[in-house]
């Protein structure tokens, strides 16, 4: 497998933005509540392979999509046009010099696939997201001990060589494991590779940047989960103006059917709302579900709030 290559360098620090949410804002911890030890989200592919271009921005996006709970096809193609859109948000059209995690987030925004992103600020915040929520694109800085594996293992050792950015998909025992965009690299050639918890906070520390992604809905997962029945609150007068454009469904559940969408400039109308108790896979006590015409639309899901009383 190839696991020595020349490095190009394609990720820039994010200039610093005050505007940016940060991540804890979007974390509840639950007192009381075991939180999981390890997780590995699903990616169904290849490598993707970025070859000798500094586009690893574009391809980290495109990593995103392919790992769940997105499950998109994803090819190169996809990662060399997501960095170009990149570019356009740096205003620096078809240049061949790297991009920003900010301008990913933009570009994943622009495209409908997340409502929003924060950035962590500390290892605890990426720790609790990856195991509960989802994949995270990191951009860091680059070392010579990071060009090849050992035991599955980089270390961040030698000569700093630049930026990169890449998907972390998982921790387990202490490790995080990320999917990189090398082609034939990596684990048993397969792109992956993994970073003590102690040396992945080193490179983070040292203008890492960890970026969150609140989608849009969740993916459908493999075992379905029958939902609580609904619990009304109030039967009528609810009122509500959506922030973002929602999907409305057959039931308050991301895996029933979709029977509609509402605009998010409309001021809705519903007859009763439905409110989690329970957490679990699909949602966190203190989210609801308003019942409309054509079904149900979420108020509040994963704990990330839809629309506001109007």
């Amino acid at each position: 497998m190839r696991q020595e290559i020349e490095f190009v360098p394609g990720r820039k620090p994010s200039p610093v933005d005050n505007r940016d949410y940060k991540l804890g804002s979007y974390i509840d911890y639950k007192e009381g509540v075991t939180q999981p030890l390890s997780k590995i989200w699903d990616f169904d592919s290849k490598s993707l392979d970025q070859s000798i271009f500094p586009h690893c921005t574009g391809f980290a996006i495109a990593n995103w999509g392919i790992c769940s709970p997105v499950n998109d096809k994803y090819t190169n193609a996809d990662g060399h046009d997501f960095y170009y859109k990149c570019k356009v948000i740096d205003g620096e059209p078809k240049e061949e010099n790297g991009s920003t995690i900010r301008s990913v987030a933009k570009v994943l925004k622009n495209e409908g696939k997340i409502n929003t992103y924060a950035f962590s600020s500390t290892i605890d915040e990426i720790k609790y997201w990856i195991l509960n929520k989802s994949p995270m694109i990191v951009g860091t800085e680059w070392y010579e001990g990071m060009m090849s594996t050992r035991f599955g293992f980089v270390e961040p050792t030698g000569k700093m060589l630049g930026g990169h950015a890449y998907l972390m998909i998982g921790y387990e025992n202490g490790n995080f494991i990320f999917q990189n965009s090398w082609g034939n690299w990596g684990i048993s050639g397969t792109g992956r590779f993994k970073m003590s918890e102690s040396n992945f906070a080193k490179i983070f520390e040292n203008d890492g940047e960890v970026l969150a992604t609140i989608e849009l809905e969740l993916s459908v997962v493999s075992e379905p989960i029958k939902p609580v029945e609904p619990k009304p609150i109030i039967s009528t007068g609810l009122k509500y103006k959506p922030r973002y454009n929602l999907v409305i469904r057959s039931n308050h559940s991301v895996q029933s059917q979709k029977t509609g969408g509402i605009p998010h400039n409309a001021i809705i109308s519903g007859s009763e709302i439905w409110e989690c108790f329970k957490t679990d896979n699909q949602s966190f006590v203190g989210d609801k579900w308003l019942k409309v015409a054509r079904g149900w639309t979420a108020i509040i899901h994963r704990g990330f709030t839809y629309c506001d009383p109007a």
